[in-house]
């Protein structure tokens, strides 16, 4: 755990501490998946509420909603908007572009949820005072030009982001052996990466290698991708484990 993250872990404890000394309804801000182990933890209390809320299957971050048992939350009460980008030619934009889009209007991450971006549709999600600022100020991604609304929830709730089914075949479930396969880049080069903290499995960084992937995995590979483990789909007559991983794009 880095130094931003403890900072954001003690500020949710204190959150936690507030509601239920005031018995009072508390929202976070956008917590990075990476926190969401430890922060789980702490998701039951014998009288009080403390519930994780994301708007959709695929989203990475979410908030939490801490209240007391007999005062009852609604979407409608979320601090949350969700915004539709369209633009304005026919740039191609990603997930990164848009990020950093809206970080160079001087928005730290924690207000910025998930980005979702489907062939030209682009939803972001962010917090709720944050939202305005930021439908007045976006103007561009990538230079290009933009508009931007606030959409209902519902937009987003079945919205499934662009991926490819892939099937790859191994020797094993050996980390560096399944991407090497998925990129294409020899075992040598995989491993520099790790050893160069590229890779995180499950939003965490790892460099070990040489351990084996877990159905259900997601990985992200700096400057390659990212994708899911979606199941291990059994062994070939060559005795070769066949698997199958959606790759984001």
């Amino acid at each position: 755990m880095n130094k931003e993250e403890k900072i954001s872990l003690n500020h949710i404890e204190e959150l936690i501490e507030q509601a239920k000394n005031n018995y009072s309804v508390k929202y976070t801000d956008f917590i990075p998946p990476s926190l969401w182990p430890v922060v789980e933890k702490k998701l039951s209390s014998s009288d009080f509420i403390i519930e994780k809320i994301i708007l959709n299957q695929f989203c990475e971050y979410g908030i939490l909603a801490m209240h007391p048992e007999y005062i009852e939350i609604f979407e409608s009460d979320m601090p949350i908007k969700v915004m539709k980008i369209d633009i304005l030619n026919q740039t191609d934009i990603t997930h990164r572009d848009v990020l950093g889009a809206v970080l160079n209007l001087g928005i730290k991450r924690e207000k910025i949820g998930d980005i979702f971006i489907k062939d030209k549709e682009i939803y972001l999600i962010a917090i709720e005072n944050m939202a305005q600022y930021i439908k007045n100020n976006l103007i561009k991604v990538k230079n290009s030009p933009i508009s931007i609304k606030e959409v209902d929830f519902e937009k987003i709730k079945d919205f499934t982001p662009n991926y490819k089914e892939k099937i790859i075949s191994g020797s094993s479930l050996r980390f560096d052996l399944v991407l090497s396969k998925i990129f294409n880049l020899s075992r040598s080069d995989v491993q520099r990466l790790f050893l160069n903290n590229k890779v995180k499995r499950n939003h965490i960084i790892t460099n070990k290698y040489k351990s084996d992937l877990d159905e259900g995995d997601i990985v992200s590979l700096r400057g390659y991708g990212r994708f899911k483990l979606v199941e291990v789909l059994g062994t070939t007559r060559k005795g070769n484990i066949q698997i199958k991983v959606n790759l984001f794009y």
